[in-house]
């Protein structure tokens, strides 16, 4: 503050008021009145953006001597250039000093923050907003109605920041008169139906608001702000004051530099890379100060911190076991909606398939032909070995014992779907009595108590044949080009045909032979020797959706069997 040449908010330096009495005695002790002068030195690192004009780091120095209102400015570029750090002359570099220090806006904020502040503070809103440009109209009479709509298009930003750290909507409302129209804003805020000027607010809510205003104006100006904050935890609850913290590390720290002077531990036990925490003391009447955190050489300063503060080892203690009850909570909370997304999950209908191979299959399928809708219903393999040996084990057995066995649950529908191949047309074939043929869809039965059903697999088209003679598995509803595709390494699926036996006629075992020779089978009676896995977890998941376009008909047939 001295530096911009203040020593509280809004009041200027008064050498004879703010020069140091001690160090006043021991002037007038030594009769040596050319040593009454304040001196403040800052050290700058340089911004990216004049990296070819000023050196990495370089010090400004700012003098007020007895009976000056102003101070007079040194620099160290000189010495930097005898140094040979500059990035180019001295000239240069002492041009833009100037212009860089400019640019640079230092924002205080007292810890009693008064109606007079605020009043500050909203016109330093308002002139942000204004200086945004606007697109005018020809009929003046439209004038704030527009500056209306495009402040509250601006100011989406510090609304919603407000909005998350306390939960309340918030708006800046412009004048509606042309006549007023430089007059200052009103913050309205949301409580319930009601709207709620901000000066009528708490004190933790209004101090809240001066952090998202700072954002603010620091986030849209290209200049560089640097924010000297009192006591922010002033009038807030211990849990808002832990959100404030973190707010101050995670998201206002990165368009401002902030310093901040506190006895809370929401912000002394930061230990954070981009945070430093310091200890201010006096010894002898000097006032002094060292960093605790990271930790400085001398560790008896945190001890003597914490003695200083009294309570403060208390409060940390509390803050620690605060931050991990919240954090256990969120966890308790977070558990909980997943239970619930599982409990929709299992109340969804079951679709039951015999091996993992099919499952993957259908979850593959429905993804390609509805990538943008959540499956309606569960897919689950009764496979009892899970895929691991490459084929089925008795899978089309354990499929139809499992929805022979299904015990109605909370009213959950479940379809067992069978391949039109021999093992699964048999075992549909064989389900119990219970299971009658469904009064309006072919190749589908349904079990007495409306709620399990069976039902054979869809023909696609081509495959007629195929389904005829008792050899149509779930991977033949793809169409041929795609089974015949390999992996880079040319692995995928391999298929035979069945082995033949020799027809004997008349005994004659060379005849049979012959005939044999003659006979040509079509890829119909292909069936698939190995390469499944290889073709499910490989191949399938990169197909393009085209080649999926005859399991929409069996996710539609699937559909009517779970709404009939």
């Amino acid at each position: 503050m001295f530096f911009n040449n203040q020593t509280d908010w809004q009041r200027a330096i008064d050498f004879y008021k703010d020069f140091s009495y001690e160090r006043l005695g021991k002037v007038r002790k030594e009769s040596i009145k050319g040593k009454q002068f304040v001196s403040i030195d800052i050290v700058f690192h340089r911004p990216t953006n004049y990296a070819g004009s000023l050196p990495q780091t370089f010090k400004v120095t700012r003098t007020w001597h007895r009976n000056t209102t102003l101070p007079s400015e040194t620099h160290n570029l000189d010495a930097q250039e005898n140094k040979n750090r500059l990035p180019g002359n001295l000239e240069t570099a002492k041009r833009f000093l100037p212009q860089f220090l400019n640019k640079i806006h230092f924002e205080y904020v007292p810890a009693v923050k008064d109606r007079a502040y605020f009043e500050h503070l909203l016109s330093r809103l308002q002139k942000t907003l204004l200086d945004i440009p606007t697109s005018s109209d020809s009929n003046i009479s439209r004038v704030a109605k527009d500056l209306a709509d495009h402040i509250q298009n601006k100011i989406v930003n510090l609304s919603e920041d407000f909005a998350r750290a306390t939960q309340i909507t918030s708006s800046v409302v412009p004048p509606t008169e042309f006549a007023d129209l430089f007059q200052s804003f009103v913050v309205s805020t949301q409580s319930g139906d009601q709207t709620v000027p901000l000066a009528l607010r708490g004190d933790g809510i209004q101090a809240r608001y001066v952090s998202s205003v700072l954002q603010y104006i620091s986030h849209n100006s290209p200049d560089f702000f640097i924010w000297g904050f009192e006591e922010p935890e002033n009038s807030l609850e211990y849990s808002r004051t832990v959100d404030f913290a973190n707010d101050f590390l995670e998201n206002y720290s990165k368009d401002a530099q902030i310093f901040i002077s506190t006895h809370s531990p929401a912000f002394t036990s930061f230990q954070a890379q981009n945070s430093t925490c310091y200890r201010v003391y006096k010894d002898k009447d000097i006032s002094l100060i060292t960093r605790i955190w990271p930790e400085d050489s001398d560790s008896q300063h945190k001890e003597a911190l914490i003695e200083e503060l009294g309570i403060l080892k208390i409060q940390e203690s509390l803050h620690k076991e605060f931050v991990t009850q919240n954090a256990k909570l969120k966890n308790a909370y977070s558990r909980a909606r997943e239970l619930e997304t599982q409990i929709a999950e299992f109340n969804k209908p079951l679709l039951l398939v015999s091996d993992i191979f099919d499952k993957e299959i259908l979850q593959n399928a429905w993804e390609k032909c509805y990538p943008k809708r959540k499956c309606p219903f569960m897919i689950r393999e009764v496979d009892p070995s899970g895929g691991e040996t490459g084929e089925r084990i008795g899978g089309d057995a354990q499929l139809r014992q499992t929805i022979d066995s299904l015990l109605p649950v909370a009213n959950q529908k479940a379809i067992a779907l069978f391949d039109r191949d021999e093992p699964g047309i048999k075992e549909f074939e064989s389900l119990s009595k219970n299971f009658v043929p469904h009064r309006s869809l072919t190749d589908v039965k349904r079990h007495r108590n409306g709620l399990a059903f069976a039902m054979l697999l869809i023909v696609p088209k081509g495959r007629e044949k195929r389904a005829e003679i008792a050899n149509l598995c779930i991977e033949f509803v793809f169409p041929q080009e795609a089974l015949l595709m390999k992996t880079k390494d040319g692995k995928g699926l391999r298929f035979k045909f069945p082995e033949l036996s020799a027809i004997m006629l008349n005994n004659n075992r060379r005849a049979g032979k012959e005939l044999l020779a003659q006979v040509t089978l079509s890829e119909d009676y292909q069936i698939i020797e190995s390469g499944k896995r290889i073709f499910c977890e490989e191949i399938v998941p990169g197909l393009d959706a085209g080649y999926f376009s005859e399991f929409r008909r069996l996710f539609r047939q699937i559909r009517l069997v779970f709404n009939s």
